[in-house]
């Protein structure tokens, strides 16, 4: 299970970083709260919920909608 975390971890930071669609790093972040939200790493859990508050800050005061649906 560790190994899993920190693939999906470091998945959703580097699509974060990678793309410039935001959207993308804060769907894998969401993925990545959703399967190890009990997880003992508060650290990471931190870093997750912090990136995705400003993800959503930036692509609210860009105009864009987080669900494209």
């Amino acid at each position: 299970m560790q190994k899993n975390d920190n693939a999906m971890f470091e998945w959703a930071l580097a699509s974060d970083r990678y793309y410039k669609d935001k959207t993308i790093g804060y769907t894998r972040y969401k993925q990545y709260l959703v399967r190890f939200a009990n997880k003992v790493d508060s650290v990471k859990l931190t870093f997750v919920k912090s990136r995705m508050g400003a993800i959503k800050e930036k692509l609210f005061l860009e105009g864009i909608p987080l669900d494209k649906k």
